[in-house]
């Protein structure tokens, strides 16, 4: 089964550490398109159905507290229905 999520692990051991690691990923590249947000995902497990995510928001933009957790909510439930085709559409 192809997974919506790909994994990166890492060893940092201070949560400070974890998210001066988040913030330089997010500045890299040009500064348009502008970016929505990020996220924090510290669980993904399909075995037992558990996913735990923050998001962080970019509230500069109007649509980003519909449409930017929908993305997130979607992968998820590709992931957690075994169906990569899965739609979960929002509208306004």
């Amino acid at each position: 089964m192809d997974s919506s999520f790909k994994v990166f692990y890492n060893d940092t051991a201070k949560y400070s550490d974890f998210y001066n690691q988040v913030f330089e990923e997010s500045t890299i590249g040009p500064e348009k398109p502008y970016r929505f947000g990020s996220y924090q995902i510290y669980e993904a497990n399909a075995d037992t159905d558990q996913y735990r995510i923050n998001a962080f928001l970019n509230l500069t933009s109007s649509d980003v507290t519909a449409y930017f957790p929908q993305f997130m909510y979607e992968s998820v439930l590709k992931t957690a229905t075994g169906n990569p085709n899965f739609k979960f559409e929002t509208t306004t």
